[in-house]
């Protein structure tokens, strides 16, 4: 039998959070109705120095491609140096010019970042945009995975998010300029089936990012 006590309890709980939701709710809703009534300028980042991890595929490669577009020098980083040559070749031939620079990098790796973005610096220039989007997604059941996958997602997916900051936010800072994005998941949101290891690693980006 339920005691009357946690039973009010868990009331008041869900009490109070379907009165947060409502809340923020409403509030989304004022702000993107303000935003719609007083546009804000969009900010041009023609000229600026943009590095895109997991540039050789996938996300990655469509991000280095569209903030080309849009006039950035993209800095183009991969740990497969084919494909992210392509990605370069590509945005270079498109424009005729040098707009793309690749490197190899393994984002996993904090000495292998550490070297390569004073690489970066010294080679393309001070790093205005940061965009960590690097990662991997092995699926299979939590009783199946190999422990040693585990630990490579959690480097990829998330501790590269740290070493990547640490590498490049003190020029920002220095500079008082810079923008930095993690990209995370609706697996940052929501666990997902047969991917928890994937699933903790977003959760962690969704955090860092908060």
């Amino acid at each position: 039998m339920n005691c009357p006590f946690s039973v009010l309890f868990d009331s008041l709980i869900f009490g109070g959070e379907v009165f947060y939701l409502v809340l923020k709710t409403i509030l989304v809703v004022i702000l993107k109705m303000i935003g719609a009534l007083f546009p804000r300028k969009r900010k041009s980042v023609t000229g600026q120095i943009v590095v895109v991890t997991g540039a050789g595929h996938g996300i990655g490669k469509e991000l280095a491609i569209q903030l080309s577009e849009l006039g950035c020098i993209v800095v183009c980083v991969d740990l497969k140096q084919e494909n992210n040559n392509k990605t370069a070749e590509f945005i270079n031939m498109k424009y005729n010019s040098k707009r793309a620079f690749p490197f190899v990098m393994d984002v996993s790796s904090r000495d292998q970042v550490m070297t390569v973005s004073q690489n970066i610096m010294e080679t393309v220039g001070n790093v205005d945009i940061l965009i960590n989007n690097a990662g991997i997604l092995p699926a299979q059941p939590i009783l199946t995975v190999n422990p040693d996958e585990v630990v490579e997602v959690i480097n990829v997916n998330l501790l590269a998010n740290f070493w990547t900051v640490l590498a490049f936010l003190p020029s920002m800072v220095k500079r008082n300029k810079g923008h930095i994005v993690g990209i995370s998941s609706l697996a940052g949101l929501s666990g997902l089936a047969n991917k928890s290891p994937y699933s903790a690693s977003k959760f962690g980006i969704a955090g860092k990012n908060n």
